[in-house]
């Protein structure tokens, strides 16, 4: 996957930055980040689960991955885990929004 953006300095475009990562990669990054009971994960733009810890790694997978909705991954005994808060930052997310 590559990620790129453009470089304003005081207004003025100087030029481009990017980086080129594997899923691999980024999945490394991302499941190797842990803060007590705090961990990452990716989505795709419909609110799939990419990468996370519930997961078997991509590295490890002998068919083709299922991207389950990440709704059915932060559940505790199939009941959903996600509040009004966690809704709402779902679907910022989904929105391609911040904050």
């Amino acid at each position: 996957m590559t990620a790129s953006a453009p470089v304003y300095v005081d207004g003025e475009y100087q030029g481009i930055v990017g980086i080129d990562a594997t899923l691999q990669e980024v999945e490394n990054a991302l499941l190797n980040q842990r803060w007590g009971t705090v961990y990452a994960f990716m989505l795709n733009a419909e609110g799939r689960a990419l990468v996370h810890p519930l997961l078997t790694p991509s590295d490890e997978l002998t068919s083709d991955p299922i991207y389950p909705d990440i709704t059915e991954l932060e559940a505790e005994e199939g009941t959903p885990q996600f509040d009004a808060f966690t809704e709402q930052v779902r679907a910022k997310m989904l929105a391609g929004e911040t904050g």
